[in-house]
């Protein structure tokens, strides 16, 4: 069946624009005429609400490579929508593109040869295909297409492997909110900024609304976003993307590479390995051994997995037999030994693709004589920079290891130059000891902050938490995004942990909560002790919060936790508020203040506070105000009030 995607449509609105406008000459292009490569910086055809402009162009000066294209009127850089001959750029002289007497677009190179034509009545294209890399056109890796199951998919088919990545290849259709029983495979973008399939993937941007120039592109690292373009700075906001945590698209590190949040996505590569390019991770990493099937030891990886390519899954097996049957196997590269639902399971592997930091230990297959006892585990480590020039940085993991390059030596500085920094930091604390103890002695105040800086925030597993909380089953509070639980840690410390059900929606408020509230230390709010974010499960671990219903304390921290018809009436209002200012002036204060108040108050600061307070709860969190902008808008409104203030308010 007939696969669409309908996202832009660009190549049909271009050409249509180009035959039937009549108005200007740089609009259209009459029959039986053409278009010169070497007229492109002056000769080109502008669509008629002048957003887009086809022609001739490179993307260097210094090349005599040419495209014909599409791209934005009033974005700052050029930005393309379409490319005629992606594959294959033409000559900077004698290339044209001519519209035939029978309407077909013919482009041809210096030689008259042909590099594309338009075919009506040829079936669209069933993929969006990546760019390589920012300045390379040719297509890339990553792809958006429906697949056999009738679902919407993302996939990286690299130059070894092919793997799909998004939605999430560990849940099922239904799982990832989709269907498979509605064959027709369309997908439409509205100009509201909404995207709608037949598998019931819905998504809107998030400035959600008519008159915005977007687009939805399938990026180079293989995340599909949506952009909006600003008229007032031209520059494009992203303002929805398909993958919040960048390391869950396969391919980026390559064979071997393992992507590390520190905290930006990066690649590192495990021991013993090296990059094949420090400035394009995709390659992957090679080892620094020969592998030998008769000559094996395993290197223990704290915290890494790799997805995929299991040779084998046995249940109800000991650690040895784990490793036995690894070392049996030729083809194997390393295995991981865990409990799954109460059962110890050994996984096989016989390839290392799309590594990521993960709760179980993975065991890497090394030669015997390369393993040697030393100082830590040197994982090189780069940022994804797609092409970038920067040198790998180094990341340090908690494991016993001596890298034996020849440069080791060097090494000799850097743990004498920590060794001297770590000395001066335990002199400056045992004296700040001391001076505690003469001038006040052990104190309570001592041991709660001495309590507080050995129980920093922390990431939790959920075994952990499910323990502390008797299995979840003394409800605190529910709201949108879940319920409120009690429990109680093995220190002793009494905990409210919040459980995010929603977590399709709420993956990027959860991420945002534990990077905002996991710094915040105040005597007014619940504090964050930590987090858990592992498979599908997550979690927020607060402090609780002694006397009253716990909503009182946490309406603070998060406005998910309470009730849902008071959700709806916020949105209510906030929309019909909305709607009312567009009516310009103050007038519309009235219909939105409370009749008791029988018109007392003054109508500025109302309509101030309530201006306020709209923007205080925009989706989007960028468009929200600081605090400290709230409290000075405020405290102006309050002055001019009360200098205008009529005497019977």
């Amino acid at each position: 069946m007939r696969t669409q995607i309908i996202l832009f449509l660009l190549n049909i609105s271009c050409f249509s624009f180009i035959i039937s406008t009549t108005s200007k000459s740089s609009n259209f292009l009459p029959r039986s005429s053409s278009i010169d490569v070497e007229d492109s910086s002056t000769n080109h055809l502008i669509s008629n609400d002048k957003t887009f402009i086809c022609g001739f162009y490179t993307l260097n000066d210094t090349t005599n490579a040419y495209y014909f294209g599409i791209w934005f009127t009033n974005s700052k850089e050029r930005t393309l929508v379409w490319i005629a001959n992606r594959k294959k750029p033409v000559n900077g002289h004698g290339s044209r593109l001519t519209l035939r007497k029978d309407g077909a677009l013919v482009l041809t190179d210096l030689d008259g040869s042909l590099v594309w034509q338009t075919n009506t009545s040829s079936v669209e294209n069933h993929k969006l295909i990546s760019k390589a890399s920012p300045n390379i056109l040719n297509h890339g890796y990553y792809s958006l297409f429906f697949d056999n199951d009738n679902v919407l998919k993302m996939v990286y088919d690299g130059p070894e492997y092919s793997s799909i990545y998004w939605p999430n290849p560990d849940y099922t259709i239904w799982q990832n909110g989709r269907t498979n029983y509605n064959s027709t495979r369309v997908a439409i973008f509205d100009n509201n900024g909404t995207l709608v399939s037949s598998d019931r993937l819905r998504f809107s941007a998030s400035d959600n609304g008519f008159g915005v120039k977007r687009r939805l592109t399938m990026d180079y690292d293989g995340n599909l976003r949506l952009y909006s373009l600003n008229n007032m700075s031209r520059l494009w906001t992203i303002t929805w993307q398909a993958v919040i945590k960048q390391c869950g698209i396969h391919g980026l590190c390559g064979r071997n590479g393992i992507c590390v949040y520190t905290p930006q996505p990066k690649c590192s590569c495990p021991p013993y390995h090296k990059p094949y390019s420090s400035t394009n991770w995709s390659k992957g990493c090679k080892p620094k051994f020969a592998r030998n099937c008769n000559d094996s030891q395993f290197l223990k990886l704290p915290h890494v997995d790799y997805y995929g390519f299991d040779l084998n899954y046995t249940q109800n097996t000991s650690f040895d037999a784990c490793r036995n049957l690894c070392l049996k196997d030729c083809q194997c590269q390393a295995f991981k030994h865990v409990v799954r639902e109460g059962v110890w399971v050994c996984y096989t592997k016989s390839d290392l693709f799309n590594g990521y930091r993960a709760e179980d230990n993975l065991y890497l297959r090394i030669p015997s004589s390369e393993q040697e006892l030393g100082p830590k585990i040197i994982l090189n480590v780069s940022r994804l920079s797609c092409g970038g020039g920067e040198n790998p940085e180094t990341l340090m993991l908690n494991k016993t290891y001596r890298d034996t390059s020849n440069q080791s030596f060097k090494w000799v500085y850097v743990y004498s130059f920590v060794g001297a920094i770590g000395a001066i930091e335990v002199i400056i604390f045992v004296t700040s000891l001391i001076f505690l103890f003469r001038k006040h002695g052990i104190s309570a105040s001592f041991e709660e902050w001495y309590r507080t800086i050995s129980s920093h925030f922390r990431s939790f597993s959920y075994n952990e938490l499910k323990s502390a909380t008797n299995k979840f089953r003394q409800v605190l509070g529910s709201g949108g995004f879940g319920a409120v639980y009690k429990g109680v840690l093995a220190d002793e410390r009494v905990i409210a942990v919040k459980k995010l059900e929603n977590i399709v929606q709420g993956e990027e408020e959860f991420w945002a909560e534990v990077s905002t509230f996991g710094r915040i230390n105040h005597m007014n709010l619940a504090r964050m002790w930590g987090f858990c974010s592992e498979a599908k499960h997550r979690l927020l671990v607060y402090e609780y919060v002694e006397n009253g219903s716990l909503d009182k304390h946490y309406v603070i921290v998060d406005d998910n936790v309470g009730d849902e018809e008071e959700m709806l009436e916020l949105r209510s209002f906030v929309k019909f508020a909305k709607e009312k200012m567009q009516n310009g002036g103050i007038s519309w204060v009235d219909d939105l203040m409370d009749m008791r108040l029988e018109g007392k108050f003054s109508k500025n600061q109302a309509a101030k506070m309530i201006e306020i307070g709209i923007l205080c709860v925009e989706d989007d969190r960028n468009k929200r105000p600081t605090m400290e902008s709230v409290a000075q808008v405020l405290a102006e409104c309050k002055d001019e009030t009360l200098h205008n203030m009529p005497n019977n308010i």
